[in-house]
C-alpha cells in the first residue's frame, strides 16, 4: 500500500461527490425544475418512508446550513412538492409534508437514482460494487463514531 494511499482515497471521494454534484445539476436542468440540492432533499425524505419530517432531521442528515435549506425547502413548496404543517404539540416544530404532486414524480426519481448508479459504475463488477459499498459504509460508521466521540469529549 503506498504511504500516501488515505490522501488518495479523501481526493478521489471528493472528486466523486463534485462531478456527481455537477452531473445532477445539468441532468436536472435539462429534465426538470429542481435543483440537485432540492433532488436530495426529496429523495431524502422518500428514502425515510415518512409523509413527515422536520427540517432539523434533513439539516442533521444532510449537513446542509440552515439558510440553504430554508430557501430549498420554500422553493420545494412554492413548486408544489412539498407543503408545511404545523406540530399540534409544539406550534415551533413544522412538519415537511408531501403534497400530491409528489406522487407524479416519484417513479421517476426513483428510476433516475437507478440510472445514475449504473452509469457510475458502468464497467465495475458486482462483486467490486459490493465491496466498494461495504468499504464505504465502513468509513461513513468510522466517521460517525469518531464525531460521537469528539463531541462527548468531557
Amino acid at each position: 500500500m503506498e504511504r500516501n494511499s488515505g490522501f488518495r482515497i479523501l481526493w478521489l471521494l471528493r472528486e466523486v461527490e463534485i462531478s456527481m454534484r455537477r452531473y445532477g445539476s445539468q441532468r436536472l436542468k435539462r429534465e426538470g425544475n429542481i435543483s440537485f440540492m432540492q433532488k436530495l432533499i426529496l429523495e431524502y425524505i422518500m428514502a425515510r418512508g415518512e409523509k413527515k419530517v422536520c427540517a432539523s432531521d434533513i439539516r442533521a442528515e444532510l449537513n446542509i446550513p440552515k439558510a440553504s435549506l430554508s430557501d430549498n425547502l420554500k422553493a420545494l413548496c412554492r413548486k408544489g412538492y412539498l407543503k408545511m404543517e404545523t406540530s399540534p404539540e409544539d406550534e415551533r416544530k413544522k412538519w415537511i409534508v408531501f403534497t400530491d404532486r409528489i406522487e407524479e414524480h416519484q417513479q421517476y426519481m426513483e428510476q433516475s437514482l437507478e440510472e445514475d448508479q449504473t452509469r457510475i459504475c458502468r464497467g465495475i463488477s458486482d462483486a467490486d460494487q459490493k465491496i466498494l459499498e461495504g468499504a464505504l459504509g465502513k468509513m461513513l460508521e468510522n466517521l460517525r463514531e469518531e464525531n460521537k466521540r469528539r463531541t462527548n469529549v468531557c
